[in-house]
C-alpha cells in the first residue's frame, strides 16, 4: 500500500511522462518495466497490463546459494566449462565487438527472429560501447564462439542478447553465470534474464533452471493521440491484426 506522499510522488511521475509523450508527438508507446520495480495499477489503471512470466535473479545472495538454487544440468555444466583448460571467458571490448557484429546477423537470421531484433551494426556498437554495458565471449582453441550483453544500472540489470556460432550456442549458461559473478562485483542488485518466447519452451525452461525468482512481467501500453492512432491501424492493418496482444498493431506491419 503507498503512502499518499509516495502516491503523490508516483502521481507526478504519471504526468511527467504523459506531458513528455504528448510533446514530443508520440502517437503511441509500449514499455516493458523491470520486474524489479513493478508500477502501480493504482495509478496507471488499464494501460498497465501483465506480460510473460520472467526470472529475475537476485544478486544480494552469495554465489554458493546461487549455484544450489540452480537445476543440476546448469550446474554440472558449468562444472564441466571450469576444468576445460582450453576455454576461457573474455572481456576484452575491442575484440568482443567486432565477433558481436559479425555473429548477431547471422544468429538472427538462424532462429528466425522477428524483425524487431533485427538491430543494425551501428546500434549495436553504441550498446557494446556503453558505460553501463557488460559483454562477454567464450574463447576456445582462440576463437570466440558465443557473446552475450548485458545493461545495467546501480540497482538493475538485463540480460539483453546473445550471438553465437551454431556450436557456441552450448555456452549461454557459462556467460549467463560469467555475469552474474561480475555484476555482483558491480554492486547491482537484481539481473531480470527474461522470459521464454512462448510459455514453457525450450528458452523459458533455459531461464527458470538458474533458480531465479519467477516474477509476472509488466507492460504499459498507452495511446497518445487517438486520431493518429486509428489512422495508423487503418492504414496499416486489418481486423485481425487489431486484436492480437501486438502493440501497437500497425507496428508490425511498418517494421
Amino acid at each position: 500500500m503507498c503512502t499518499s506522499h509516495h502516491f503523490g510522488r508516483l502521481e507526478d511521475f504519471r504526468k511527467a511522462w504523459e506531458d513528455f509523450a504528448q510533446q514530443n508527438g508520440f502517437v503511441s508507446a509500449f514499455i516493458m518495466q523491470h520486474p524489479a520495480f513493478p508500477l502501480s495499477r493504482e495509478i496507471w489503471t488499464h494501460k498497465l497490463v501483465d506480460y510473460r512470466i520472467l526470472y529475475q535473479i537476485d544478486l544480494g545472495r552469495d554465489l554458493e546459494e546461487l549455484l544450489r538454487h540452480m537445476g543440476k544440468t546448469h550446474r554440472y555444466e558449468l562444472r564441466r566449462c571450469e576444468e576445460r583448460p582450453d576455454m576461457e571467458v573474455v572481456t576484452d571490448r575491442d575484440e568482443l565487438r567486432k565477433v558481436l557484429l559479425d555473429l548477431y546477423p547471422e544468429t538472427v537470421r538462424r532462429v528466425g527472429a522477428s524483425a524487431v531484433y533485427h538491430f543494425r551494426s551501428s546500434s549495436l556498437e553504441r550498446l557494446a560501447d556503453a558505460e553501463d554495458s557488460l559483454l562477454l565471449g567464450v574463447k576456445e582453441r582462440e576463437s570466440i564462439h558465443a557473446v552475450a550483453l548485458f545493461l545495467f544500472t546501480a540497482w538493475a540489470a538485463d540480460y539483453f542478447l546473445n550471438a553465437s556460432t551454431l556450436e557456441g550456442r552450448k555456452y549461454s549458461r557459462l556467460l549467463v553465470w560469467a555475469a552474474i559473478k561480475a555484476l555482483k562485483q558491480k554492486h547491482v542488485a537484481y539481473l531480470n534474464l527474461g522470459g521464454g518466447i512462448k510459455p514453457d519452451d525450450t528458452l523459458d525452461q533455459f531461464k527458470r533452471r538458474f533458480g531465479g525468482e519467477m516474477v509476472v512481467g509488466q507492460v504499459l501500453k498507452q495511446v497518445f493521440n487517438q486520431d493518429k492512432y486509428a489512422y495508423l491501424c487503418n492504414k496499416y492493418g486489418s481486423v485481425s491484426d487489431m486484436e492480437t496482444d501486438y502493440f501497437p498493431p500497425y507496428w508490425k506491419k511498418v517494421v
